[in-house]
Formats: structure tokens, C-alpha cells, sequence
């Protein structure tokens, strides 16, 4: 597959540490690669620290510097790899550049917020959120592969002036996909997803993980002044090679 150039066994280095490792899977949705290192143990005790947007987080480098950047969008859809958007991503305000993809991102605290992942490198910085990557790795450990419902849609915040404007704005849909199908068109401002508020871009990302491909979910969205109810069969990146 695309982890790693398709290689199965891999020498993991970091710091100090050499050890020889096997590739257990790869997520082209979120860039994520699992690899099992004999002999390594983890710390499952553990609560996922969230960023924001305007939050600052610190990714070292491996001649020991460490680069900081802020968080511009908390969840984005504008990182690609390997030709495919990546989903839910955080998006920093700096460039990739000497940081490696895989390297860890963390608040001003300490904790681990996410993964670098691999953006070409003039693309801005974007990191996997440590939730998401830990959903990504256990469903590849149990299942082999990692499904994401797909809605076929771009979003992004919308700008206004108005801060009581909320929700996510369709920038494009994609031609017969669950939410074309389900009369979702461009310019539609996303609000509600089930009975689930959607109050940005972020919110709309989070909201969806929540679901599996084949749920069907009821999408309201403002168009035109007025309300207009969708129902969308939700599908899965998979089918689509995304």
C-alpha cells in the first residue's frame, strides 16, 4: 500500500531508540500509518488534549530544535497527501518544513495534541488530532482498515461580520455523492446534522465521526433565507478511494 512505500518491515528511529518494527496498516484518509514494535509498551491511561484555533503548538525537530505554530483551523479539509483530502485535520499557520511527518505536536502543556502528517512541503503544517489517531490505529489493529463516513461535500466557516453567524458552509459537492444525492448543493450553510448543532467547519467534522457509512442522517441547511431539510445516506471513503 502507499504506508511507507508499501514496506512491511521498517527500523523505527527516534532519538536513541533503533528498533525493528512491522507495519500493521495504513489509512490514506488520514495519513495514518500503524506499526507494531515488539518489546514497546504504551501508557493506555491517558485524556486527549483539544486545540483551538489562535492556540500555539510545539513539534521538535530532530536536531533537537522545536518549531512552534499556531492553530488556524482546529478541523480542515484542505491538506492532501498522496493525491487524496486528508479529514479533520489541524491546520497550523507555518510550512512542514523541517518537521517531519509522524513527529508529535504539543499544547504549551505538554500533551500530545496530534501527528504531523505528510503535506507537501511549501502546504501549510497539519496535524492529525490525537483522538482521531488513536480511533485510526485501533480500528486498523481490530479490523484491519479504518472506514470514515464519507459526505462528499468541501466546507469551510463562513465569513461574515455577523458573529452570530454559525455553521459550515458548502464550497463544493461532489458530483453524485451522498450529499448531492440527498440535495445538498454548493452555498448551503450546514447548521444542523441530526440533533446535533453545527456551529463550524470543526463542529461539522466532529459531528460525522460520530457516524458509519451506510447511516442515514438528517442535514439542515439554511439556503436562500430559508430552511431546507436534506436526508443524506452517508457512504465510505473506501468506495470512493479517498
Amino acid at each position: 500500500g502507499a504506508a511507507l512505500g508499501g514496506a512491511d518491515d521498517v527500523l523505527i528511529s527516534w532519538g536513541d531508540l533503533r528498533e525493528p518494527g512491522r507495519v500493521v496498516g495504513y489509512d490514506a484518509v488520514t495519513d495514518m500509518t500503524v506499526i507494531h514494535v515488539p518489546g514497546l509498551t504504551a501508557d493506555h491511561d491517558h485524556t486527549d488534549a483539544l486545540v483551538a484555533a489562535g492556540d500555539e503548538v510545539i513539534m521538535p525537530g530532530d536536531d533537537g530544535t522545536a518549531a512552534t505554530q499556531k492553530v488556524v483551523a482546529a478541523a480542515s479539509t484542505s491538506a492532501w497527501a498522496n493525491g487524496d483530502p486528508l479529514v479533520g485535520i489541524v491546520e497550523l499557520d507555518g510550512r512542514i518544513g523541517d518537521v517531519a511527518p509522524g513527529t508529535p505536536a504539543y499544547d504549551m502543556n505538554g500533551d500530545v495534541v496530534g501527528i504531523t502528517t505528510a503535506t507537501a512541503e511549501t502546504a501549510p503544517t497539519a496535524i492529525i488530532p490525537i483522538s482521531l489517531a488513536r480511533e485510526v490505529a485501533s480500528e486498523i489493529i481490530d479490523d484491519g482498515e479504518a472506514t470514515h463516513p464519507w459526505l462528499g461535500v468541501r466546507a469551510r466557516n463562513p465569513e461574515s461580520g455577523d458573529d452570530e453567524t454559525r455553521g459550515s458552509l458548502v464550497t463544493a459537492v461532489t458530483e453524485d455523492g451522498p450529499a448531492a444525492d440527498g440535495g445538498v448543493i454548493e452555498g448551503d450553510l450546514i447548521t444542523r446534522i441530526d440533533d446535533q448543532p453545527v456551529d463550524s467547519m470543526a463542529a461539522m467534522v466532529a459531528t460525522l465521526r460520530s457516524y458509519e457509512p451506510g447511516d442515514v442522517v438528517n442535514i439542515l441547511v439554511e439556503r436562500d433565507g430559508a430552511e431546507v431539510g436534506c436526508t443524506v445516506a452517508l457512504a465510505s471513503h473506501l468506495d470512493v478511494g479517498a
